[in-house]
């Protein structure tokens, strides 16, 4: 598995189970309220050649910064639609801006293309 600093294209897709985390609540999400453990950010930076200070907060920061490194973070906006997040499936006023939501048969395309799939 790469990274987008190696030149991977990278996708986080939020599923229907994961939607409720990347809600915006009050300016922030779920992922906001939570910090990255100072365990964590020793081991990425470890790993990645970068000073812990350098890494985000909290998890939704976390999310952004993969974002801004050029990771795709997709959501099921079906899902979305469905439950009232959004009153279309391509809404974006609960969501981060800087996360895309899609509908079923793109998210089936992008799982297609991709050369590895792993769920949690």
């Amino acid at each position: 598995m790469g990274c987008p600093k190696e030149g991977a294209q990278v996708e986080l897709v939020f599923g229907s189970a994961a939607v409720w985390s990347v809600i915006i609540h009050k300016g922030k999400t779920d992922w906001g309220s939570y910090d990255l453990p100072p365990k964590l950010k020793k081991l990425m930076a470890e790993q990645l050649g970068e000073d812990e200070k350098s890494f985000p907060k909290t998890y939704q920061d976390l999310l952004k910064m993969l974002h801004d490194n050029g990771a795709s973070l997709t959501i099921n906006g079906t899902w979305n639609a469905l439950t009232d997040v959004e009153k279309t499936i391509k809404g974006k006023k609960n969501i981060p801006d800087y996360v895309q939501p899609l509908t079923l048969k793109e998210m089936l395309a992008h799982r297609a293309k991709a050369d590895q799939y792993w769920s949690f």
